[in-house]
């Protein structure tokens, strides 16, 4: 975000630099003597004057190795844990199973296994170990939700120069995105997954579209206040045109259909399959139901077709996994 055309020669004295960002600049070359520092490891520069070929256009670490075999000029690169950023555990996070919201528990977070009918010989597992992966995945939901934030929204370029691996919730980057987030906490992602998992609960672990689509009505302008929400954080452009479409509360799919073929039946965010993973638990041994169950829930808000391939996708592997059909142990 400057006006940088070109580096002055005193960076080549800069031995200890490691990232170097010239993104949104018209620079058009970087120095051989910038390309031979030795601790240099990411270079960004996206939207530059730079040619760059396809496979060089990822930015961070493999730009910088392309750019230096092109000058033929052989630096040692930098040990490093992992060629892309990691997220690693600390006693103090959400990492470490505790949830990120501080001391609330996740709602209801035994009521997934409350509602569960099972035909013998429906899973492979052990009670026990049946039990484990259903809670693993909602607190997985959560979990990945937390420390995917870090890089929400970020290029892998981006996400390179920000961060160091591995990556803490203390470390977050404070932008405009993530503050509206305290450190550790979950987003939109994880409320809505617990919005369909309520509506579950007190419907006997039957799926209710409309009661879902109310929900997440309610949840929008008031989110969790016995979290200390004031509102629902995160929602989606398309989500939030929905639940404002006149019909929504009266016949929600209806409502998402109509928004859809407004927007050329071409829009397909990834709303509905942030929220689906609790869809692969009840019913699990049926993938029939699995896969109606998903749709219905994705229909609420999101129309096209891919949104419903992608939630189904992750909702049928996770009702295998229960099965005992794909055990990664």
């Amino acid at each position: 975000h400057n006006a940088i055309e070109s580096l002055p020669d005193s960076f080549s004295t800069l031995i200890h630099l490691r990232k170097l960002n010239l993104q949104l600049s018209p620079i058009r070359f970087v120095p051989h003597s910038v390309l031979s520092l030795p601790r240099l490891q990411v270079l960004a520069v996206s939207n530059t004057g730079i040619d760059l070929p396809p496979e060089a256009r990822t930015g961070g670490r493999a730009l910088l190795r392309h750019m230096r075999a092109a000058a033929g000029i052989d630096v040692p690169e930098v040990a490093s844990s992992s060629s892309a950023p990691e997220l690693a555990p600390r006693p103090d996070s959400a990492m470490a199973l505790r949830v990120p919201r501080g001391i609330y528990p996740l709602p209801n977070v035994d009521a997934a296994s409350s509602f569960i009918t099972m035909p013998p010989g429906a899973s492979s597992l052990p009670v026990e170990r049946l039990r484990d992966k259903i809670l693993g995945c909602l607190y997985g939901n959560a979990l990945g939700d937390a420390v995917g934030l870090a890089t929400e929204f970020l290029s892998k370029e981006q996400a390179e120069f920000f961060y160091d691996s591995p990556i803490h919730f203390a470390d977050f980057i404070d932008d405009r995105h993530r503050s509206r987030w305290k450190p550790g906490d979950w987003t939109d992602d994880t409320d809505q997954m617990l919005l369909i998992l309520q509506s579950l609960n007190d419907h006997d672990g039957r799926v209710v579209p409309q009661d879902f689509a109310l929900r997440l009505a309610r949840w929008v302008f008031q989110g969790f206040p016995e979290l200390g929400d004031t509102g629902g954080c995160g929602c989606g452009g398309l989500t939030f045109s929905v639940i404002s479409h006149a019909d929504f509360r009266t016949n929600a799919q209806a409502a998402a259909h109509d928004c859809w073929v407004q927007r050329g039946r071409e829009i397909a965010p990834n709303g509905a399959v942030m929220r689906t993973s609790v869809l692969g638990i009840p019913n699990f041994h049926d993938l029939e139901s699995v896969i109606e169950n998903t749709r219905q829930i994705a229909l609420t808000t999101h129309a096209d077709p891919r949104c419903i391939a992608s939630s189904v996708a992750v909702t049928t592997t996770i009702a295998l996994v229960l099965q005992g059909k794909y055990d990664p142990e």
